[in-house]
């Protein structure tokens, strides 16, 4: 009866000990800082957390504070209360988007966004970039055309500023044929011809000289219009 007394008189004051003492585990067990509840010491061993899922660290919810491992992402996770938060970036576990980037949804990011500084898209022969889809415009009149610059930079400018176009409007007489265009030719396809307004055909038959189709005959007072682009 005295030993089992004893015994648990020994237990007694054991655990009243470690209920009000600090713990050290690993190395140097007789220095711990006084404000230490629980200390790790070790330069060969480590301390290693919960090793959950994704799906098993969203079923628990634990005391706010707690950690675990995601070996879905590869990163510690803490809880705040109401929901697992990445340790891993400087967003609370909310995933970054910019540089071109938006964030949908608040966890999608997805292409599209505003661009924060200066950024290089690298291509070679093998890796090239291509966009499908575009749709088709056939009133180019505001249009504006993509253009590279001398450092490799996309610009833009409109259509009317890159082409130039001169035009020429001739009174015919009647029975003519032959009209002067106002520029040497170059391109036969580059020339367009119109009588009253109506395109019609031709063939080069000078440096600045066409014909109309043999078909088509000229009276007097109709317009040709000759537009050369260059």
């Amino acid at each position: 009866m005295k030993v089992l007394s004893r015994h648990i008189l020994i237990m007694l004051f054991v655990g009243i000990y470690f209920g009000n003492s600090q713990v050290k585990v690993g190395n140097n067990l007789q220095l711990i800082d006084p404000s230490s509840l629980l200390e790790l010491e070790s330069s060969t061993r480590t301390l290693v957390l919960t090793r959950v899922t994704q799906n098993q660290m969203n079923a628990i919810t634990p005391l706010n504070g707690a950690l675990v491992y995601n070996m879905d992402v590869d990163c510690v996770f803490t809880y705040t209360g109401q929901t697992w938060r990445s340790l891993c970036d400087s967003n609370n576990g909310n995933p970054l988007a910019d540089n071109g980037l938006s964030l949908l949804n608040g966890n999608t990011i997805q292409l599209g966004g505003p661009l924060v500084q200066p950024t290089i898209i690298q291509t070679d022969a093998t890796n090239t970039l291509s966009i499908a889809g575009l749709e088709l415009n056939n009133d180019i009149s505001d249009a504006m055309m993509i253009l590279l610059d001398n450092q490799g930079v996309l610009t833009h400018a409109p259509i009317a500023d890159m082409v130039q176009k001169e035009e020429t409007i001739i009174t015919a007489t009647n029975g003519q044929n032959q009209f002067t265009t106002p520029q040497t030719i170059t391109n036969i396809n580059n020339i367009d011809v119109y009588r009253n307004g109506v395109k019609i055909s031709f063939s080069a038959v000078g440096p600045n000289l066409i014909e109309l189709q043999s078909d088509i005959i000229c009276f007097d007072n109709d317009e040709i219009r000759i537009v050369q682009i260059q």
